[in-house]
């Protein structure tokens, strides 16, 4: 079900990207993600490590799953305010090469640091509980707000990037009481808050909230160095590249959203490591199907989706999808290791990273554009893959042979291929 709702979700993610871009123009699309991308680094940030915190202990103890939830969405909420002031200070000299009404938008657009940190709390609670079916159907609502955004705009007449950021935050902050109703009738009814589960909170997320700097400047300097430094329409035409490299993700998203509680229940250090092993060995071979699919139709169907003026982002587009393919390997990694207890390697290999990062930006993106800012991050996500592996190999215990996939993990991949596939009725 979670694999089908990620199909969903990306569904819903590539016809919002596709109405941006069609609608707003490389141009303004460039816009938009100039005015979302701080106010989401920033967001990242406030949230203090927390969510991971919650998921992992409402899964170890479901009876404290409302107080983990209110107290860490209090904690993340006032901690929000001064991000948002320095958000407010700084954004003029983040985006010195936009006009003056995208800063103000963006400046707006801080708003949904402080509704992320409401909104998040009780979908990792849910995650936790292992509720995957209201889990499930409410992981679509923020793709559903995106798309209500971009009515709103049409219908206003008023089809700008400003005005898209603007509906969203509405559409976004009606979320809210929803999520806590349906968390509130999927629990049971929860002990008082106890200080000493903050400590424990803080002591499980420090790790997370202290590679979340890291981690994100990995995943988004890219763009932020393009909104700095170039105009909007080569962001424009990036972005368009990072939302098509993305539709091979569901599937890794699916693994590790349903194994992290999976892990995090378990006792038996044998079954978390027979667990880890195949959930790694699957994802490298799926990710090599996908991923080089991806790569062979994207010269044709990238400019066919997003319109011909999208053409010259097709050869950064081949780029991120080989990045992709890493991160993606990357992410069900840092499940792997929140389930383990472990998350402070997900923390040792953002660090690693961000000088790699740094460094081949500067080097790359003044001399190839947005292909070097597509190589960079390829760059620098090898990285991460490479120290997140070195933690799995030490917590668990594994062998190398035991993450190389064999036969036997692609004979598996063809038996879950099989199982969406209709069934063949034999000719007459």
């Amino acid at each position: 079900m979670t694999f089908g709702t990620n199909i969903g979700i990306m569904g819903l993610t590539f016809v919002t990207g596709t109405l941006n871009a069609r609608l707003l123009g490389p141009t303004g699309r460039g816009e938009l993600a100039a005015i979302q991308n701080i106010p989401t680094f920033l967001g990242t940030i406030a949230l203090l490590g927390l969510p991971g915190a919650v998921g992992y202990y409402s899964a170890r103890r479901p009876e404290e799953a409302r107080a983990l939830t209110v107290t860490a969405a209090v904690i993340c909420l006032i901690g929000s305010l001064p991000i948002m002031g320095l958000g407010y200070l700084i954004m003029p000299r983040a985006l010195s090469s936009q006009s003056a009404a995208v800063v103000q938008d963006a400046r707006i657009y801080l708003v949904f640091i402080a509704l992320q940190t409401v909104n998040l709390m009780p979908y990792l609670a849910l995650q936790g509980l292992g509720q995957f079916n209201a889990w499930n159907i409410l992981r679509v609502a923020p793709n559903v707000a995106t798309l209500v955004s971009i009515m709103a705009a049409l219908l206003l007449g008023s089809m700008h990037a400003g005005t898209v950021a603007r509906a969203f935050l509405i559409a976004y902050g009606m979320i809210a009481p929803i999520v806590y109703v349906v968390l509130w009738s999927r629990s049971v009814p929860s002990v008082k808050a106890n200080p000493r589960r903050i400590r424990e909170m803080f002591a499980y997320g420090l790790p997370s909230a202290a590679m979340v700097p890291a981690g994100m400047l990995n995943l988004q300097m890219d763009q932020i160095m393009l909104a700095a430094w170039l105009p909007s329409k080569m962001l424009g035409l990036y972005a368009v590249g990072v939302s098509w490299s993305g539709l091979i993700s569901p599937l890794f998203s699916a693994v590790g959203s349903v194994i992290f509680p999976a892990l995090a229940a378990a006792q038996d250090p044998q079954e978390q490591r027979l667990l880890v092993g195949r959930a790694f060995r699957l994802a490298v071979v799926t990710v090599i199907v996908l991923g080089l699919g991806l790569a062979a139709v994207t010269p044709l169907l990238l400019p066919l989706f997003f319109g011909p003026s999208f053409r010259p982002a097709v050869a950064s587009a081949l780029v991120l999808v080989a990045a992709a393919m890493v991160l993606n390997i990357n992410n069900l990694c840092g499940e792997l290791v929140r389930g383990l207890g472990v998350p402070k390697w997900t923390l040792y290999s953002q660090f690693v990273a961000l000088p790699v990062t740094v460094a081949t930006l500067v080097l790359l993106l003044p001399r190839w554009s947005i292909v070097g800012a597509g190589v960079s991050s390829l760059l620098a996500y090898l990285v991460v893959g490479a120290v997140c592996v070195v933690g799995l190999r030490r917590t668990c215990h594994l062998t190398a042979r035991e993450l190389i996939p064999g036969k036997a993990d692609c004979a598996a991949l063809l038996e879950l291929m099989r199982r969406f596939l209709p069934a063949r009725r034999p000719a007459a």
